[in-house]
């Protein structure tokens, strides 16, 4: 099982911004499982519309 992370600020301006992170291949693997760690702070945070596209 292989592995892939990235760490992004938020931008904290109550509007809606989209994220789009192109990782590399997780070798011999079928699936994906997404973990989503929101750093101390203040405010809401919401996560909506989010889909894994196969690279082709």
């Amino acid at each position: 099982m292989g592995a892939t992370f990235t760490t992004r600020d938020l931008t904290a301006d109550g509007q809606w911004h989209e994220l789009v992170w192109n990782f590399p291949q997780v070798n011999d693997s079928a699936s994906l499982i997404f973990i989503f760690t929101v750093k101390e702070g203040e405010g809401t945070v919401f996560f909506d519309d989010i889909i894994a596209v196969e690279k082709k």
